[in-house]
């Protein structure tokens, strides 16, 4: 059977607000994801339950210096001291530590903390616990045990600030239709077009795109329509949405994308720093067009043979993934095996000259999507002819 569709994290956040509004303060959740910015509003929603509640609060944080293994423990073991029950919030549960990690197994047993939160979920003490993380497995022996006993498993991830392989529009990006709809709520209208660009301009950072638009919002004197002048460009986009724009035909985006880039450099969520070396930068972009044009080169040959599409994909080593696949498909559709062939050799020669000692700039790029941008006119003309 196949799995269900995860909701996206608008969606996941409604439907906790509802459940709280509905239930109360639940006695297990799990808040995990990358996006800072839903997963502070998930805990702020539960926080806002626990006090309704009347509940003695104890937070953990395992990024804290001042973190203690021992009193989490204590915690979860002893009865509360100022209220019937107690909510324990463990932030970070999964972050890395010196020695033991909170979730990580000694050998084959659970840790000390998952061990004493399992007790505590398996117990009739009253109270809640609640985790937060960014990369908790839902396959983790916690994860199951939270769905097991009802709880909310919230999985808050980056919104896509790329629009669909199938329809390139970027007001159609899951962060453009984000940032239209939280000007909404703040009172502003914005049209689709300036939420694109807002969106573009900041880049994938909610809490930026909500703080412009609070500043627009408190401006009396023009508000949205003020937008394009008041919101510096301050987002250097992400390597492989670069490429992508280089392979996809049209220079003007491409190389706008790749100014930005090289301009603001790139923040690499996972490791929490950003990338602004040109070197670097140009080596990633590079990394990203060589396994990009390969993929399709592989899979327009295929094609070329006589190959179903998805004979094609497993030829390219494409995942199953839908988002995957419609990537896939519109890469195919932009050359032939022959056009491939030629954007392949174009960059492996670039990243010869700049394993030889050569500085690569975006002068470099641009030459590039350039030529792509020549060649599939001049072949589309001959075609035509020949036709």
């Amino acid at each position: 059977m196949a799995r269900p569709r995860e909701a996206d994290p608008p969606t996941q956040l409604r439907e906790l607000a509802r459940r709280l509004e509905a239930e109360g303060a639940p006695r297990c959740a799990l808040v995990r994801g990358e996006e800072r910015y839903f997963v502070e509003d998930a805990l702020a929603s539960l926080l806002a339950s626990a006090d309704a509640a009347g509940l003695e609060l104890c937070r953990h944080d395992a990024l804290d210096p001042e973190f203690s293994p021992g009193a989490l423990l204590d915690d979860l073991a002893a009865d509360p001291l100022f209220a019937t029950a107690r909510c324990i919030l463990v932030r970070n549960a999964d972050a890395p530590r010196k020695g033991q990690g909170l979730l990580k197994k000694v050998g084959k047993e659970n840790s000390p903390f998952v061990r004493a939160a399992l007790a505590f979920l398996g117990s009739e003490r009253p109270g809640c616990l609640w985790i937060s993380g960014r990369s908790i497995r839902a396959d983790h022996a916690l994860a199951k045990a939270i769905r097991a006993s009802g709880g909310p498993l919230l999985s808050l991830r980056k919104l896509w600030d790329s629009p669909p392989p199938w329809d390139p529009d970027p007001r159609k990006s899951e962060l453009a239709q984000w940032a239209q709809r939280r000007a909404g709520e703040l009172g502003l209208r914005l049209s689709p077009d300036d939420a694109a660009y807002l969106a573009a301009a900041v880049g994938n950072d909610l809490g930026m795109i909500d703080t412009e638009l609070d500043k627009l919002r408190l401006d009396g004197s023009g508000g949205a329509r003020r937008l394009r002048e008041s919101v510096a460009w301050s987002s250097g986009g992400t390597p492989w949405k670069v490429a992508d724009e280089l392979l996809g035909g049209d220079p003007a985006r491409g190389l706008g994308a790749l100014e930005a880039l090289f301009r603001a450099g790139y923040h690499d969520d996972r490791q929490g720093k950003t990338e602004v070396s040109s070197t670097a930068l140009a080596a990633i972009v590079l990394g990203t067009l060589r396994n990009r044009a390969r993929q399709a080169l592989l899979g327009a040959r295929a094609l070329a043979r006589g190959a179903s599409e998805e004979e094609a994909a497993g030829e390219a080593g494409v995942g199953a993934q839908k988002l995957a696949r419609e990537s896939f498909r519109a890469q195919l559709a932009l050359r032939d095996a022959r056009g491939w062939e030629g954007v392949w050799r174009d960059v492996l020669a670039l990243e010869r000259r700049g394993r030889t000692g050569a500085s690569l700039d975006v002068n470099d790029f641009a030459r590039l999507a350039l030529r792509w941008r020549a060649r599939e006119a001049r072949r589309r003309t001959t075609r035509r002819a020949r036709a």
